[in-house]
């Protein structure tokens, strides 16, 4: 199952992820993203939950932060995401 969640601010995401992006790539990006809720699994870097990205809204938060597309899985941690 797919569903879309909205992105967090930089400000609330964990310190692995933002160790992982480096400053100028942290943009505050804006609106949702579709995860794949089958994929949920451990982030070692924070302790936290994990989800894969689906395919197309990964390339679209790719493409809004200038970046060309990618054909390979990412995953999203979920400090990254506002979730309820």
């Amino acid at each position: 199952m797919i569903t879309r969640v909205k992105i967090a601010p930089v400000e609330k995401w964990c310190e692995g992820v933002k160790a992982d992006i480096p400053t100028k790539f942290r943009l505050d990006y804006r609106g949702e993203v579709a995860i794949i809720t089958e994929s949920m699994g451990h982030w070692g870097k924070c302790d936290g939950r994990r989800w894969r990205i689906e395919q197309e809204s990964m390339n679209a938060l790719r493409e809004q932060g200038g970046f060309r597309p990618i054909n390979e899985h990412r995953f999203i941690c979920e400090h990254m995401l506002e979730l309820d």
